[in-house]
């Protein structure tokens, strides 16, 4: 069991570390934002998808206002059905 939190804590830290990293980057370019963001896509999991998200939703909000509206018609519809 050591040996798992000792490989969640380096999971978490370096996590962190993108995320410093990421929100750094952020107010420097568009160019290195981009560049990151397909090098997080790319890590192993659903931490480097989620990062990614993060990422977008900070730099395009606009993104989770759609997203948001279409997961609430999504719902209305299944409501619907359901009922």
């Amino acid at each position: 069991m050591p040996r798992k939190s000792g490989q969640l804590t380096r999971v978490a830290s370096s996590l962190v570390l993108y995320v410093i990293v990421i929100l750094i980057l952020f107010f420097i370019g568009n160019n290195v934002v981009n560049l990151l963001l397909l090098r997080l896509v790319t890590i192993k999991g659903k931490s480097g998808v989620m990062l990614a998200v993060f990422l977008l939703i900070l730099y395009y909000p606009y993104i989770l206002h759609l997203s948001l509206n279409i997961a609430v018609t999504i719902l209305l519809t299944l409501r619907r059905l359901i009922a």
